[in-house]
């Protein structure tokens, strides 16, 4: 059920086309000053890194402390999409409706968790992921 829309098959392709054509003004507007802060530190004299590779750390960076980095901007991503469920696009909910219906109907025997545990899957790797990669 983890991997039901993990491939590149008609269904997964018209969800993406969706969530970038209907989702795309609400993720510009809901990460774009997140990453825009990270960006400025970045070139201001409070660098703050997110390097946690070892073989790729700067000379004097701490692994620890760019951990520390990493999970406070993860922590704020996370959090500002939670809280903007109020604002997440119509066309979308109704979409993520249809899905957890067809999942659960194919998958009778999964706990409702796991069904939106699928649901979460997709919106992460269809949607929220190619924002931010891009």
């Amino acid at each position: 059920m983890q991997t039901l829309f993990r491939g590149n098959s008609l269904a997964s392709k018209i969800m993406a086309y969706c969530f970038r054509f209907y989702g795309q003004w609400y993720l510009r507007e809901l990460l774009n000053p997140l990453l825009l802060g990270m960006f400025e530190i970045e070139r201001s004299e409070h660098y703050i890194s997110y390097e946690v590779d070892p073989a790729r750390l700067e000379p004097g960076e701490n692994i620890d402390e760019n951990k520390q980095n990493l999970l406070n901007i993860t922590q704020k991503v996370f959090n500002a999409i939670v809280g903007s469920a109020p604002q997440f696009p119509a066309k979308l909910r109704s979409m993520c409706h249809c899905l957890y219906q067809v999942v659960t109907q194919r998958f009778q025997q999964s706990s409702s968790e796991a069904v939106w545990t699928v649901i979460g899957t997709v919106i992460f790797l269809r949607f929220i992921n190619p924002a931010i990669g891009k």
